[in-house]
């Protein structure tokens, strides 16, 4: 088990500062990304990181990925 601990600053951005934010970030680390992971990354809040990656999904610019159950 990882013992290594780090702090996380939560920024309050807006969802369209967030939207640039995190287009910007998937643009440049190609791949997927779970939501939760993404917020840790960039210090969103989760409601503001949801939010954010359905937009990103409504406007083309993100996919959701397949369940591989």
């Amino acid at each position: 088990m990882d013992s290594t601990r780090r702090v996380i600053e939560i920024r309050d951005l807006s969802v369209e500062e967030a939207v640039q934010l995190m287009g910007d970030y998937i643009r440049k680390n190609p791949g997927t990304h779970w939501v939760g992971d993404l917020a840790d990354e960039l210090g969103m809040e989760l409601r503001v990181e949801f939010a954010t990656a359905q937009e990103l999904i409504n406007r083309g610019q993100a996919r959701q990925a397949e369940r591989d159950d």
